[in-house]
């Protein structure tokens, strides 16, 4: 019943988001939607905690203070997760439809 609800909200969210295109946004903004949806990311991949934190290289601690909302990802992890996986459609709709090319031009144009 709960990954029902979770599955649904996730399918409102995408509906949402979801645009065609490169959509622009600064770090702090990547930072802070990739740490939102860090726990539907891990979900969507079917990983515990544990080995989503070892993915990234952070400990499990930290990746529950993340999917709490308690402190966001870093620069670092922000990228390390749109990158391994840069094939999720949490973040393909979250970032636009290329979140390599969200997360370069955000680099370029800060």
């Amino acid at each position: 019943m709960f990954l029902t609800f979770l599955t649904t909200n996730i399918m409102i969210d995408l509906e949402e988001k979801s645009e065609v295109g490169l959509v622009q946004m600064n770090q702090s903004d990547i930072k802070e939607e990739i740490s939102a949806k860090m726990k539907l990311i891990r979900i969507e991949n079917n990983y515990t905690q544990e080995q989503m934190a070892t993915v990234l290289g952070i400990s499990k601690k930290s990746l529950v203070q993340i999917e709490k909302r308690r402190i966001n990802a870093n620069w670092t992890i922000t990228i390390a997760t749109c990158a391994l996986f840069r094939n999720s459609e949490i973040i393909r709709h979250a970032l636009g439809g290329d979140a390599l090319k969200t997360l370069e031009s955000a680099v370029h144009h800060t």
